[in-house]
């Protein structure tokens, strides 16, 4: 066994062992490069030892990828395990007949390749990498390959998209939009005036208003508590869960906001009993018909009828949290109570995403520390 560099047509490789199950393996290969040769020599050795001559040929990647989404399932959240679906759907389309034994660094390199060429999103691209590294990075800690194939692959690198939010200008537009369909008969207008006033005055995440409680809501001592984010899964059915980074989180309202709510209040009080509702779940923004929770994508739904009838371009319902977040740290508000307002993990999360935002909001701030303070810096 070893490497014969002295064979007429380069390194010639020759590994004579047997498996643990007993099985003699005889390889014979030559390579033009000492590396070539010294790297399937190891892998190899490593794949004899661990039984993989025998078994990993015969699982195909589509099978090892069903079952590992599978198993991922369990372990993430309704809407990720959703997002992991299409990515699995997009690997087997391509690789999915490939034995996981025969699986090398050009067909992972190639797959990407195609991605860019066919011209996919940057994030769709980023998305398939996290992912797919995952899985082979399963598969090897398993032993099903004998190298983590994602360390000879490039990382896609992409310039981060700065968070866009909406201009003072638009908002005033949009609010009073909302004011004036607010005006119909038609409860669903009300219901959008709430909603989308609660994302511009709280900044809160859509599944985090969908899910609101009446009991989540302190009129009294002007405070919201965020308990809860509502998902939808395949199936059309509406989850509850915590919301993000797990742990729940306190919101400080003005006035104005409630002084809406409880407009909002009384006037839902008085159609829930119309429609024999009241009894069914306490939530902010109950379907008329069931008296349950609105699936969260309507939310999005009716946001985009609003952009059209507008006229504005390029804004999602998301861009309503990073209007309010931006405007607060643009206007000097404490980058710590920002942070912990927005339910960030930290204050670097926070910092990392609206630092373009903060720096207009210490102008003047050096001179102004000074003269309260009374400090000299200089003499």
């Amino acid at each position: 066994m070893g490497i014969d560099s002295s064979y007429k047509n380069g390194y010639r490789v020759n590994v004579r062992m047997t498996s643990p199950t007993g099985t003699f393996h005889r390889v014979t290969k030559t390579f033009k490069s000492k590396k070539e040769a010294i790297d399937f020599e190891r892998e190899t050795i490593v794949k004899i030892k661990k039984g993989l001559m025998e078994e990993g040929g015969n699982i195909k990647l589509s099978d090892y990828l069903d079952r590992w989404l599978k198993v991922r399932q369990s372990k993430v959240s309704v809407s990720t395990f959703n997002g992991y679906k299409y990515v699995i759907k997009r690997i087997t389309k391509e690789l999915g007949k490939v034995k996981v034994e025969k699986l090398r660094v050009h067909h992972i390199a190639d797959f990407f390749d195609d991605l860019t060429l066919n011209g996919a999103k940057p994030n769709t691209i980023k998305n398939t990498y996290m992912i797919f590294r995952q899985a082979i990075r399963d598969a090897w800690k398993r032993d099903m390959i004998a190298t983590d194939l994602f360390k000879k692959v490039d990382k896609p690198r992409f310039k981060k998209n700065e968070v866009q939010i909406m201009s003072n200008e638009d908002v005033d537009r949009f609010r009073t939009m909302l004011a004036k369909k607010k005006q119909s008969n038609d409860f669903l207008y009300t219901q959008n005036y709430i909603f989308f006033n609660l994302a511009l005055d709280t900044g809160m995440r859509r599944g985090e208003i969908a899910g609101l409680k009446w009991e989540d809501i302190d009129l009294d001592n002007r405070q919201i508590t965020v308990n809860r984010n509502i998902v939808m899964d395949d199936k059309q059915q509406v989850w509850e869960k915590l919301p993000k980074n797990n742990k729940k989180r306190f919101i400080d309202i003005d006035m104005n906001t409630v002084k809406y709510l409880k407009e909002y209040k009384a006037k839902l009080n008085k159609l829930l009993m119309e429609y024999s509702l009241q009894e069914v779940r306490p939530v902010l923004f109950p379907n008329l018909k069931t008296g349950d929770w609105i699936e969260p994508y309507l939310w999005t739904n009716r946001f985009k009828y609003y952009m059209r009838l507008l006229n504005i371009k390029g804004q999602r319902l998301h861009n309503l949290r990073h209007t309010h977040i931006s405007t607060l740290l643009n206007n000097g508000f404490d980058l710590m109570y920002v942070s912990a307002r927005a339910g960030h993990s930290d204050i670097s999360t926070t910092s990392r995403i609206y630092a373009h935002f903060m720096p207009t909001a210490y102008e003047g701030y050096y001179e102004k520390m000074l003269a309260k303070t009374g400090l000299q810096i200089s003499k």
